[in-house]
C-alpha cells in the first residue's frame, strides 16, 4: 500500500506529496533556505512548462483522434499509450503548480490567487484519474512504489482542499 501506517501519507517524494500537508509545509517555509522553492527555480519551472505543455497537448490531442482509426486489436495499446502522455502532461503541470503554490504562498500572496492554483492542481488531478485508473503502471515508480495510483489521488484532492492558502 502508498500509506504511511500513521496518518495516510502518501510515500511520494516531497514534490508531490507537500501540496496539502500542512505540518511539511510550514516547516519547510520556515526553513526557507531549505526549501527547492526559490526564485531562479519557480522561473526556471515556469518557463518549462510554458515550453513544454503545448507540446504534451498537441501530441495527445492528435493521439486522441487518431485513436479512432486504429485498428481493435491495436486500440488497447494505443489508449495506453495516450494515459502515458496525459500522465507526463499531468506531472508537469503538477510541478509547475507545486512551484507557484510555494511561491504565492511564501510571498503572501491573496488568498483567491493560491486557492486558483489550489483548484488548477484538483482539476489536473481529475483529468488523470480516468487514465491512472485504465492503467494501473502508470504512477509507479520503482524506488517510491506508486505514486499516483487512484487511491493517492483520492487522497490528493483531499488535501487540496484543506491546503493553507497563506503562510503561518
Amino acid at each position: 500500500s502508498p500509506y504511511h501506517e500513521a496518518g495516510g501519507a502518501p510515500q511520494t517524494s516531497d514534490s508531490f506529496a507537500l501540496l496539502g500537508i500542512k505540518d511539511k509545509l510550514c516547516r519547510f517555509v520556515d526553513a526557507r533556505d531549505a526549501l527547492m522553492y526559490n526564485e531562479d527555480t519557480v522561473a526556471a519551472y515556469t518557463e518549462m512548462a510554458a515550453k513544454e505543455l503545448p507540446f504534451w497537448r498537441a501530441g495527445n490531442a492528435k493521439l486522441e483522434a487518431a485513436l479512432k482509426s486504429v485498428p481493435a486489436d491495436r486500440r488497447d495499446a494505443a489508449a495506453r499509450m495516450l494515459g502515458l502522455g496525459k500522465y507526463c502532461e499531468c506531472a508537469i503541470r503538477t510541478q509547475n503548480n507545486l512551484q507557484r503554490y510555494w511561491k504565492a504562498v511564501v510571498d503572501k500572496a491573496p488568498e483567491t490567487e493560491v486557492r486558483k492554483i489550489l483548484d488548477a492542481e484538483e482539476a489536473n488531478v481529475r483529468e488523470l484519474m480516468p487514465y491512472v485508473e485504465a492503467d494501473s503502471q502508470l504512477g509507479w515508480e520503482p524506488s517510491m512504489r506508486y505514486v499516483t495510483d487512484p487511491e493517492c489521488l483520492r487522497w490528493k484532492l483531499g488535501q487540496l482542499k484543506s491546503a493553507p492558502v497563506k503562510q503561518p
